[in-house]
């Protein structure tokens, strides 16, 4: 990775002074899988802010990478990228010409990177990802070009599985409301042959509860199973 980077670095390794308001302080809780979460962020005072900027800077586009608690979720700097960090976020300052800021982060957050992020971050008694074994992080780098396309797939791929929950939450919650009007009527002895009558297309047919459980079972098959979270940063 180092070779294909101008910088790799992390924050602040002394405990910063935190303030009730100011500059934004970014730990490791709050990288999320594609996107920054600000929900429960600390500060610091201006003066601090500086001093810390000093030794990590982070641009639009940097990646950062988590390395103490839930080690190892990536996410990319955004626009308003004005805050400073802690020691357990790395930073990640990719040469333009060479690699895509966003092919590197869905690389560093797939099974074959994580797996080798994993594994180093077992040296120690307590889990920590550090700054040499980041550097050496073997990295598949096709010409940019491809890297290009590989982010267009993933990201159709996302979009395609997105259409996918929601037509299975869609399907659960039409099978819940028939569960509940099936049960009620059950209870109310309304569940006669005149109903069954009446009601073909809830006994049998596409709209059936027996129909719409195939319908997520294949739906969930094709979707390959539950995402990884991947809201931008």
């Amino acid at each position: 990775l180092q070779s294909i980077a101008t910088k790799i670095t992390d924050g602040e390794h002394k405990t910063p002074k935190r303030e009730p308001a100011g500059q934004l302080l970014i730990s490791a809780r709050n990288i999320q899988d594609g996107y920054l979460k600000l929900s429960d962020v600390d500060y610091v005072g201006d003066a601090e802010f500086q001093k810390l900027r000093n030794r990590c800077d982070p641009d639009s586009g940097d990646v950062l990478i988590s390395c103490s608690g839930s080690i190892g979720r990536v996410c990319l700097v955004d626009e308003n990228s004005k805050y400073v960090m802690v020691r357990s976020v790395a930073l990640i300052k990719l040469m333009q010409d060479f690699v895509i800021n966003k092919y590197m982060m869905y690389l560093l957050q797939s099974p074959l990177l994580q797996k080798e992020i994993e594994e180093n971050s077992k040296s120690t008694a307590q889990a920590n990802l550090f700054l040499g074994p980041i550097k050496n992080l073997g990295i598949p780098l096709p010409p940019v070009p491809e890297q290009a396309e590989i982010v267009r797939r993933v990201e159709q791929l996302f979009a395609y599985a997105d259409t996918i929950e929601k037509q299975v939450n869609s399907a659960l919650t039409r099978v819940n409301s028939l569960t509940q009007s099936i049960l009620a009527k059950a209870f109310r002895g309304e569940l006669t042959a005149q109903w069954r009558t009446e009601n073909p297309s809830l006994i049998s047919g596409e709209n059936s509860a027996a129909a719409l459980l195939e319908k997520i079972k294949a739906e969930r098959a094709a979707s390959g199973g539950k995402k990884t979270s991947r809201k931008k940063a």
